[in-house]
């Protein structure tokens, strides 16, 4: 079912998020890897000219910068989503490094109703939960964005 929605939670995002600038951003960074990427890379993003930013924001410290990246084809079956964290030309993070099957790597969660619209992309590497938050509230005229790392322990 998550697969099946992702061509709209896309859509969605895309729209909601590279269209309109947003305030409230907190990010918590990430663990860092190691990995050569992209030479070409649009301003304040990790996705290069030929991918679509799904999501893409600076990380105060230490200041680097968060994004998802996808393929302009990208479909439930097709095309490929990554997230990125590091630096254009140095990127620390990448998930997954594999453009195979990708879409089956991340959840996907969107609540919608009257004056409320929360969307939520996540994914689990070693035990960390990283999580990138979408949320618009019209009541307060509020709008979060960010990103979150969180262990999780065995229980």
């Amino acid at each position: 079912m998550r697969v099946a929605i992702l061509a709209l939670i896309i859509l969605v995002l895309t729209g909601f998020l590279v269209s309109e600038s947003r305030t409230g951003l907190s990010v918590t960074p990430v663990q860092a890897g190691a990995s050569n990427h992209l030479a070409s890379t649009p301003p304040n993003t990790l996705c290069a000219k030929d991918e679509r930013v799904i999501f893409s924001c600076p990380v105060k410290r230490p200041a680097k910068i968060v994004s998802l990246c996808a393929a302009k084809d990208l479909t439930s079956d097709r095309g490929y989503l990554q997230y990125r964290f590091g630096l254009p030309g140095k990127i620390e993070l990448e998930f997954p490094k594999d453009r195979q099957g990708t879409q089956q790597k991340f959840q996907y969660m969107h609540y919608f109703r009257a004056q409320v619209d929360e969307t939520e992309i996540s994914f689990q590497i070693n035990g960390y939960e990283y999580q990138i938050f979408d949320t618009y509230k019209r009541r307060r005229e509020a709008t979060d964005q960010h990103a979150r790392r969180q262990r999780h322990s065995a229980r």
